[in-house]
């Protein structure tokens, strides 16, 4: 049986003659990946979802193996070149979100100071209008005030002509 997938066909041929104590150390280094990261388990890659279906194949109970093994070289560092770039991936990712959350951050800030400028400008204008309530209720008090002195000047000063008038007339 062989295992035949692209540009890697033919590195693989699985008979059952030899078992695992007699494998070559490739073939032992790839048994030892048989324990895969979870995060790489589920990943769609196709180098790498090749890559498992070619341990598997060679990890079946009692199979002997004939392993080229510059292909199977060539396949761990394609998955060495994924792994790397994944990793990168993850990173630069991770990087991105941490500027975001700080470019989220200074925005917010400039806001929360914003609001707090705006709220400090509110309560001004509202004392303002406050006190612009009251000085047009003084002022129409005054206005009131005036007429009323208005009118008793204008009594007193027709009292003193009407006095002066009758002082003229009173022999004296």
């Amino acid at each position: 049986m062989q295992s035949s997938r692209g540009p890697d066909d033919g590195i693989i041929t699985v008979s059952g003659k030899q078992s695992k104590e007699n494998m070559d150390p490739i073939g032992l280094q790839l048994h030892s990946l048989r324990r895969v990261p979870p995060l790489l388990q589920e990943s769609q890659d196709p180098a790498w979802r090749g890559l498992q279906q070619d341990l598997q194949i060679m990890h079946r109970k009692d199979a002997d193996m004939h392993i080229n093994p510059q292909p199977i070289l060539n396949i761990l560092e394609k998955y060495k070149a994924w792994s790397k770039a994944h990793c990168a991936s993850i990173v630069q990712d991770q990087e991105n979100i941490g500027e975001k959350a700080d470019q989220v951050w200074s925005q917010a800030s400039r806001v929360i100071a914003d609001l707090s400028r705006a709220a400090s400008l509110m309560s001004t204008a509202a004392k303002h209008a406050t006190l612009a309530e009251d000085l047009v209720q003084r002022m129409t008090e005054l206005e009131v005030r005036l007429q009323q002195c208005r009118v008793e000047a204008a009594t007193i000063q027709e009292a003193q002509e009407a006095g002066a008038h009758a002082g003229d007339s009173i022999p004296g």
